[in-house]
């Protein structure tokens, strides 16, 4: 049976709308976001609640949006949409100087099904065309039988002006999400099935891209992907208006005709609330409308809503009678009505606030477990990209491969397993890696390290070997650090001359190679340079392997901020480096000092602080800006609640750093063969580095690559007057 007729109007105006694309990133765990609320998650909701009920601050008085950008394109933008744009730019845009065409807006949460993605952080980009081309109409096509089925046109996307666009966005959005420092991977059933080896692949789990890395490039395959994956979300806008102007409902959201049914548009596209201003269709706009249109209800029915967030349980029986409000999110609408059975002021637990900011927020009470999401587990292989292709295209440059000799004279096990790994990743990357077995390492009775020396000055002296690497501990630290000492400063990979180490402890980062002949520190040493570029006549100094290879962790994960300037990208972090070996802890705590860190250097029987020296400002300086070391009177406990990265490097299985000690959100990377860190680390850091060995050969074969700078600057100027 068909209702009565009450009101004729055989269609609405053409509609249009935004289209909207939605990505998402994961977050890492130390990031601020809406999931939890939206995920129901009682301690998040109390905690939440409790600091918006306090003083109207936290995450609950945030619409998670944390920025938004409009984007007019430039020229050479509009040539990377495509040539489905350029008519409808010339006739929509290039008149209006001030006529933005997308916008992209930053939100600090998920949006979408949960049920399926891993509990944990995200934010995402709504990406967003401003000025849809294509349009779209609801006919209705029978006035006496509602069950014919009306006419129906979307009309979205039916217009490749509208889609190429958000190509376009989609991979400009991407880009900028990758870079930012709290980025920890893509959500991938929220992005483009690209094709199997595309460069624009997902990456499900990773790190932020530095500022400078080049961006992928897209193939057409790559493009059609982004097409098939833009998501719209589509919908009609009830014109407010009278009956005889056209409109659907009146001034109190009344449905013309329709006793009892009233209409609240969510997403006003047309002239219904915000003429034109479909730019501003934002949440606040959103909550703005639901608030009014809840006040026009509760007015109606004599319902006071100007009151605090109370969950509707908690409400006298009188304030919550008669009214309810139910969210309809198909088609975009807020559909308000009145039910004279209904004994509550909300359902599904959503409140409706008013005055100010109060919004609609979730009281839903699922007490189901939450379990806090791991941090992330980066393992080298995910570093080592950029460093390999450094070391790969130089190679593959190069005129000769370079040599590198291994000298191995002790019977320990450790040094035999570092020097095999040491060839399989020289013989993989096309460098000839010799190793010489001398003392106990050959057998035959000889003793722990007999004939090093002579190995070392036989290599010096061997115009084919262009690196020398010694595996140690061999006798203890005193002669060992002669031995390093008789290494040719110009064929050592390992940066342990006493030269290398004076540049480094002085934050000299510069040298001139020639003047490696002379062993004499420098009376005024030069002051440094800005810029991460050599000045003429000079080469980076070499540095020590595992330090060096330890701070390119951190500079790739995030951890140093490449937008200060060079030598002072780690600024405002603290870092706690346990071990003070020459070799290992002493030079990273003094490069990441040097950078702009505060180190707690911790070794077994004292801790020290490194901090960088303070340039005095004056034209003339008789010291060098480099850290200083002071006496710390704070405990372990407390340098490590204090950290934001914790580096430890102890020989020994027997030590572990304790979880309960971290500082929550922190970095922590475990040098030593033995792992110093609890198996729960995860549970506090927001990322683990397990291991830096590949990261420290890569290194290593860029040192040697140095090395051969050297020789080329030697080459092409004569020694300097001594």
């Amino acid at each position: 049976m068909s209702p009565p007729v009450v009101y004729s109007k055989p269609w609405v105006f053409m509609t249009a709308d935004h289209d909207i694309m939605f990505s998402v990133y994961k977050a890492a765990p130390e990031a601020e976001s809406l999931d939890g609320i939206i995920r129901n998650e009682p301690d998040v909701i109390a905690e939440m609640s409790s600091q918006w009920h306090s003083d109207g601050s936290g995450l609950m008085a945030s619409n998670g949006a944390d920025t938004a950008v409009k984007i007019r394109p430039s020229e050479q933008e509009i040539q990377e949409i495509g040539p489905e744009f350029r008519e409808v730019w010339d006739r929509d845009y290039a008149h209006l100087p001030d006529r933005p065409v997308l916008l992209f807006g930053a939100m600090s949460l998920f949006t979408g099904d949960f049920s399926n993605a891993p509990t944990r952080k995200y934010f995402l980009n709504a990406l967003y065309n401003l000025h849809a081309v294509a349009r779209g109409h609801i006919h209705i096509t029978d006035a006496h039988d509602a069950t014919t089925a009306v006419d129906f046109k979307s009309g979205f996307l039916e217009s490749m002006a509208d889609v190429k666009p958000l190509v376009w966005l989609y991979k400009y959005a991407r880009e900028i999400s990758r870079r930012v420092p709290l980025f920890r991977g893509e959500y991938a059933p929220m992005h483009p099935a690209f094709p199997p080896g595309s460069s624009a692949v997902v990456v499900e789990d990773g790190i932020p891209t530095p500022l400078t890395a080049p961006r992928p490039v897209y193939t057409e395959d790559d493009d059609k992907a982004i097409e098939f994956r833009v998501v719209v979300a589509f919908g009609m806008s009830p014109a407010i208006a009278t009956r005889e102007d056209g409109g659907v409902v009146d001034s109190k959201l009344n449905v013309h005709g329709i006793h009892g049914l009233k209409v609240a548009d969510k997403l006003p596209a047309d002239v219904s609330i915000c003429p034109n201003n479909v730019a501003a269709n934002t949440y606040s706009t959103a909550v703005t409308v639901g608030e009014k249109a809840a006040l026009i209800v509760a007015e109606e029915l004599g319902v006071d809503l100007h009151c605090s967030a109370i969950p509707p349980a908690a409400r006298p029986h009188a304030a919550r009678r008669r009214a309810m409000v139910r969210p309809f999110t198909y088609l975009g609408l807020w559909a308000v009505g009145a039910s004279h059975s209904t004994a509550t002021l909300s359902s599904g637990g959503t409140c409706v606030l008013a005055s100010g900011f109060r919004r609609l927020v979730s009281m839903a009470t699922d007490t189901k477990q939450h379990v806090a999401p791991k941090g992330l587990l980066m393992k080298a292989d995910a570093i080592a990209g950029p460093f390999l292709e450094e070391v790969q295209s130089a190679l593959t440059d190069a005129v000769r491969k370079p040599r590198l000799v291994g000298i191995l004279s002790t019977s320990s096990a450790p040094s035999r397993a570092y020097a095999e790994f040491t060839r399989k990743q020289c013989v993989a990357l096309g460098v000839d890696f010799v190793l010489r077995d001398v003392g106990a390492a050959r057998g035959e009775g000889l003793a722990e390290g007999e004939g090093v020396e002579e190995a070392i000055i036989e290599a010096n002296g061997d115009d084919s070997v262009d690196g020398i690497m010694v595996y140690y501990p061999i006798f203890g630290p005193q002669q060992d650090n002669y031995l390093q000492q008789v290494v040719s400063p110009y064929k050592d990979v390992e940066g342990l001359n006493f030269k290398f180490h004076y540049n480094l402890y002085h934050n000299i980062r510069y040298l001139d190679p020639r003047s490696l002949l002379s062993s004499a520190p420098l009376i005024e040493p030069p002051i440094p340079t800005t810029e991460d570029v050599p000045p003429p006549g000079t080469v980076k100094s070499v540095l020590p392997c595992t330090p060096l290879a330890i701070v390119k962790c951190l500079e790739r994960v995030g951890v140093y901020n490449s937008l200060l300037r060079y030598g002072d990208r780690a600024y405002g972090k603290t870092v706690t480096v346990i071990n003070r070996s020459e070799v290992v802890g002493r030079p990273l705590g003094a490069l990441l000092a040097n950078d702009g860190a505060r180190v707690f250097s911790v070794d077994i029987d004292s801790i020290q602080e490194y901090t960088k020296r303070p340039s005095d400002g004056s034209a003339e300086r008789k010291y060098h800006p480099r850290h200083v070391v002071r006496p710390c009177t704070r405990s372990l406990e407390e340098c490590l609640a204090h950290s934001d990265v914790v580096v430890s490097a102890v020989p020994s299985a027997a030590y572990k750093v304790r979880t309960a000690a971290l500082k929550d959100g922190c970095v922590c990377v475990n040098v030593s063969s033995d792992k110093n860190f609890e198996a729960d680390v995860r549970e506090k850091a927001s990322m683990y580095i397990p291991a830096v060995g590949k990261i420290t050969i890569l290194m290593l074969l860029r040192n040697l690559l140095r090395l051969g700078e050297y020789q080329e600057v030697l080459a092409s100027a004569p020694a300097p007057a001594s």
